[in-house]
């Protein structure tokens, strides 16, 4: 079996869309396939935008906004990219704890 979920092969394919969609719809990116090779991994090769998005996302949750400025920082395209379904971009995690040093 090679373990290889539905998000491993629409990175794989460079499938965009449907990368965004299956992580909006709960798709686990830390799921491993037979190579070792997380979601989250191939993401962060294939898609760094999305990466930084993220990233951003998750360290807004935890409340470490210093964590979402440097994923910000290490990919300044991804600053203003918004996602398809919810119009939230990584400038947007930055500034929800009303840190001006971070936004």
């Amino acid at each position: 079996k090679n373990r290889r979920t539905a998000l491993h092969i629409c990175v794989q394919m460079r499938r965009l869309s449907e990368t965004e969609w299956l992580l909006h719809h709960g798709a686990n990116p830390l799921l491993i396939d037979e190579l070792g090779d997380s979601g989250l991994q191939m993401i962060k090769n294939t898609f760094p935008n999305l990466y930084a998005k993220i990233a951003a996302k998750f360290y807004a949750s935890k409340g470490d906004y210093q964590k979402v400025k440097e994923a910000c920082e290490k990919n300044p395209f991804a600053v203003n990219w918004a996602d398809n379904w919810t119009g939230v971009t990584c400038l947007h995690y930055a500034a929800s704890d009303g840190d001006e040093e971070v936004s």
